[in-house]
């Protein structure tokens, strides 16, 4: 007993280096965990039925691209780069319900100089939800956390997150998870076919706690997907893609960012490997400003 006191002590004082956001931010981290834990309890209870399968299939896709074009002032400049990497795995199928998790990360970088680059921004996000497939048509709701860390200077208030709830529906070749394996399936599909999506989010309310989030006044966000079959050949398929975002902000104020890009994709029997050039006139999205750039990059489909 005697050892106890200064236990105690020595375990405060261990504790107290850490900053109370950086302790509210690891509690994020286990409640967002917690959703893949229930997902395999699902998985355990559903397992047993006719219709029920487990899954565990992953795909999703790599892209890497380079500025080249610049108007105003802007994080990422001209001879920067940005990547990103989403994956989407899917645990279990229920009939024609699927219990699935998206993980995304992005980073930036930026050019300084003539041959200097600096790490900018690194971006992430974790959503765990369901989707259902119709014939044409897929449903999908998910829990999106997305997460901002500004590297390239000090975050006076700390990094900036955000938790919302996220619906979207769409035609099946409107989202990169079908896209891949349609176009392999139907190799001569005539050009001129349209898909496109639609994504509502609610956010909750920044107030500094892993749930509400911290640093933005975001009330919803909306995005519009149109994407347009150029060509289609036996070993590769062409298309446009045009992205409309808006968000809304508590006071009603809005944000947009507009944006379109052209892709040519070599077919793989497994994977596929593309090139796409891609321009945002508009943009005045404050989190991830891109107004007036414009880049060339390389895709990867897995």
């Amino acid at each position: 007993m005697r050892f106890a006191p200064a236990l105690k002590v020595s375990f405060y004082q261990r504790i107290s280096i850490y900053r109370a956001d950086d302790l509210n931010y690891f509690r994020t981290m286990l409640r967002l965990k917690s959703w893949f834990v229930i997902q395999l309890i699902c998985t355990g209870l559903l397992v047993t039925s006719l219709r029920s399968q487990i899954l565990m299939n992953t795909s999703g896709n790599i892209t890497i691209e380079s500025y080249f074009h610049q108007q105003g002032s802007h994080v990422i400049t001209k001879g920067g780069s940005k990547s990103d990497f989403t994956c989407v795995v899917d645990f279990y199928r229920f009939n024609k319900i699927i219990f699935y998790s998206t993980l995304g990360t992005t980073t930036e970088i930026s050019k300084v100089g003539m041959a200097n680059w600096k790490l900018a921004r690194i971006w992430y996000s974790i959503a765990p939800g369901i989707r259902y497939e119709a014939a044409d048509w897929v449903f999908a709701g998910v829990i999106n956390h997305d997460c901002i860390h500004r590297i390239d200077q000090g975050e006076p208030l700390g990094s900036t997150w955000w938790n919302a709830f996220q619906f979207t529906i769409g035609t099946k070749e409107s989202y990169s998870l079908y896209l891949l394996d349609y176009y392999r399936q139907n190799q001569e599909q005539s050009p001129g076919e349209f898909d496109g999506s639609l994504t509502l989010s609610k956010f909750s309310r920044a107030r500094g706690s892993i749930v509400n989030g911290r640093n933005h006044s975001y009330d919803y966000y909306f995005k519009l997907r149109l994407r347009y079959l150029v060509y289609s050949s036996e070993k590769w398929f062409s298309y446009i893609n045009t992205d409309n975002q808006w968000w809304v902000n508590q006071d009603r104020s809005t944000e947009f960012k507009g944006q379109f890009s052209a892709h040519l994709i070599l077919k793989g029997k497994v994977n596929s490997l593309g090139m796409f050039v891609r321009s945002i006139p508009k943009d005045t999205f404050k989190k991830d400003n891109e107004d007036g750039l414009s880049s060339l990059g390389i895709r990867i489909l897995f």
